[in-house]
């Protein structure tokens, strides 16, 4: 469900190298305390098969017009779509993400599905 506790007061920032893996998966979803963190999050080539049709962790980012498709190219030549790499996009993607805003339990269950 949608529904959970939203902070208002009392923030405190966390000293980063103090957090593991094991101390993520062990946070309770329950509990009073929420985290939002930002982690480098990597996609390991054993996964990128079976994550092919929908990867996790979906990051707004801009494509270069390079990494299009050769179909794409010919739709934006037929159409005389002028292409902007200013616009981003929701993008889910087998590469690796640097700092990546992300609560933790949504890394929990990154995590426990292969995300290192």
């Amino acid at each position: 469900a949608m529904l959970g506790s939203l902070p208002v007061r009392d923030f405190v920032w966390e000293d980063a190298s103090t957090v593991s893996k094991n101390d993520i998966l062990s946070w309770t979803d329950d509990g009073t305390k929420g985290r939002i963190l930002v982690v480098d999050l990597e996609y390991p080539k054993a996964l990128h098969d079976s994550h092919s049709e929908y990867p996790l962790a979906p990051e707004k980012i801009s494509i270069p017009k390079e990494s299009l498709s050769a179909y794409q190219s010919e739709l934006l030549e037929h159409y005389n779509i002028k292409y902007s790499e200013k616009q981003k996009k929701l993008v889910p993607h087998l590469g690796s993400r640097k700092k990546y805003t992300v609560h933790y339990r949504a890394l929990k269950y990154y995590l426990s599905k292969g995300m290192i």
